[in-house]
C-alpha cells in the first residue's frame, strides 16, 4: 500500500512548531467481516507549506521513532495523533468511538468516515493534553478537523481494503480559500495478500 505509507510518513510525530505536521489517523484492522482495513486520516499542516496530493511511491518504507522498530498491530480499532498509538487524547478517543459506530454497519460508506473526521469543535480545556506547546495552541490543535487561517487540515483520506484485497482510496484536499474540496478516488486490486 504505497500511498498509505506515503500518507503516514508525512505525518511527523513532532508537535506543530515551525514546519512540522499534526495528523489524525484512525483505523479498524481485521474487525469487520467485509474489510481487512478501514482507515481515515486528517493531514494537518501549515497552509503555506508546499505539499502534494496523495500519489503512489514505488517504495516507501514504514518506520517508527518509538522503540527502534515497527511491530505488528493487533486486530481492533486504533488511533494516532502525534504521540503513541492509542494515546488517550480526546481527539483520538473521539475518532476511535466514531469508527466503532461505523464498523458496526454491514456496509462501510467512505462518506461516513469523512463526516466523522470533519468535526471542527474544540475539546474542553480539561480534556487537552499537555504536550508542551501551551494552552492556546493545544486548543487550536484539539479538533479532529482543524480550521485556522495559518494552520489546519489540508486533506482527509479514506482507505478501505476488503477481504479479497480490493482497495478503495479516496482523498479530499481542502482549499482554505474556496471551501470546496478536490476529491481523488482510486480503486484497485492488490496482487497478493500477506
Amino acid at each position: 500500500m504505497p500511498s498509505l505509507l506515503r500518507s503516514l510518513n508525512q505525518c511527523d510525530t513532532k508537535l506543530p512548531v515551525n514546519n512540522t505536521t499534526m495528523c489524525l489517523i484512525v483505523f479498524a484492522y481485521n474487525c469487520h467481516p467485509g474489510y481487512r482495513l478501514i482507515l481515515g486520516t486528517n493531514r494537518d499542516e501549515f497552509r503555506d507549506r508546499p505539499t502534494e496530493p496523495e500519489g503512489f511511491w514505488i517504495s516507501a518504507p514504514y518506520f517508527t521513532n518509538r522503540g527502534g522498530s515497527s511491530g505488528p498491530v493487533s486486530s481492533g480499532i486504533h488511533g494516532l495523533s502525534n504521540h503513541l498509538l492509542d494515546t488517550h487524547w480526546a481527539k483520538v478517543i473521539t475518532a476511535k468511538s466514531r469508527m466503532e459506530i461505523i464498523v458496526q454497519k454491514s456496509i462501510v460508506d467512505a462518506e461516513h468516515i469523512f463526516a466523522a473526521l470533519s468535526d471542527p469543535a474544540p475539546f474542553a480545556d480539561n480534556l487537552l493534553p499537555d504536550s508542551g506547546v501551551g494552552l492556546e495552541r493545544e486548543r487550536m490543535l484539539s479538533p479532529l478537523f482543524i480550521e485556522n487561517k495559518e494552520y489546519g487540515t489540508r486533506s482527509s483520506t479514506v482507505i478501505l481494503v476488503d477481504r479479497n484485497g480490493y482497495m478503495t482510496f479516496i482523498e479530499q484536499v481542502f482549499n482554505h480559500s474556496s471551501g470546496t474540496p478536490l476529491t481523488q478516488n482510486f480503486n484497485f486490486q492488490q496482487k497478493s495478500l500477506p
